[in-house]
């Protein structure tokens, strides 16, 4: 049984009011970008406080052939139990400004952890002022799109930045 077989059956049976922490980590073939999804929802809709998808697989497999990154979908984050999101970990990913986001999708975060990720400088720079918890930002080779995103905030107590380029 393979590793995504697993993981539904184990999201299908789970019998708990709360999940603390969601943690993914495998080599990603973007042919599972809607099974990670699911995963996010039924992890959201549990009240998970963390959730790391580490699509790197390390130090498991190493792949030398390209991949597509898996794409973070905002609108799992409209449901009332996403607030509960204290800690977010993406490897592998791409992360985009919400377009026609009428809610704020990380309101309670306190920690972001970026690593080998394509993202939008202005999900980063909108972070500060919807995010006022916000304490911790770590962004390890992460690809900006277009500019270095401009950082403000007063109570981010870390940060910290490597091999980040445009």
């Amino acid at each position: 049984m393979c590793l995504q077989n697993k993981v539904d059956q184990f999201v299908k049976n789970f019998r708990s009011p709360v999940i603390n922490s969601f943690l993914v980590n495998f080599y990603l073939n973007c042919e599972q970008s809607n099974t990670i999804d699911q995963w996010i929802s039924f992890a959201i809709a549990m009240g998970v406080g963390r959730i790391d998808l580490l699509f790197l697989g390390e130090p498991y497999l190493a792949h030398s052939s390209p991949r597509k990154y898996y794409k973070f979908a905002f609108d799992l984050f409209s449901e009332p139990n996403a607030y509960a999101l204290k800690h977010l970990r993406l490897e592998c990913c791409i992360v985009y400004n919400p377009t026609n986001c009428d809610f704020i999708p990380f309101k309670n975060l306190i920690s972001l952890s970026l690593r080998k990720v394509e993202v939008d400088e202005m999900f980063i720079e909108s972070l500060f002022p919807d995010c006022l918890l916000l304490e911790e930002l770590y962004l390890a080779s992460c690809n900006f799109k277009s500019s270095t995103p401009k950082i403000v905030r007063s109570s981010l107590c870390h940060f910290k930045v490597t091999g980040c380029y445009i």
